[in-house]
Parts: C-alpha cells; structure tokens; sequence
C-alpha cells in the first residue's frame, strides 16, 4: 500500500514527464517518456485503489 507521499509522488512525476514529453523533439526518447508515464499511472491506480476505503459486503448487497 503506498502513502499519501508516495501518491504523491507519483503525481508530480507523472506531470514533470508529461512537460518533458511537450518539450522533447526526439521521437526515440519521447517514447520513452510515454513508457515511464503509463508505469507510473499504473503504480498510482494501483496505490489509489488500494488506500481507499471499502464498504463492507453487507453495506453493497442491493436489498429489495
């Protein structure tokens, strides 16, 4: 499970390599970039999904 500092993280990595993606010219690092920004947006759905809170079964069970 990550901490809110590693989310964190994550999040200004993500938005430093999507400027770096805006100003790189070379089409051989650009997709590099592209490879370490979808990494890291996994890392941080992964991280996301884990530190939220779930209800327990008997809270979501739809009762007519």
């Amino acid at each position: 499970m990550l901490s809110p500092g590693d989310l964190a993280f994550l999040r200004a990595e993500i938005a430093r390599l999507e400027k770096a993606l805006t100003e790189c010219t070379d089409s051989g690092i650009r997709k590099q970039i592209e490879v370490w920004i979808d990494d890291n947006k996994k890392k941080l759905l992964a991280g996301e999904i884990q530190s939220s809170p779930r209800k327990p079964a008997s809270e979501s069970d739809d009762k007519s």
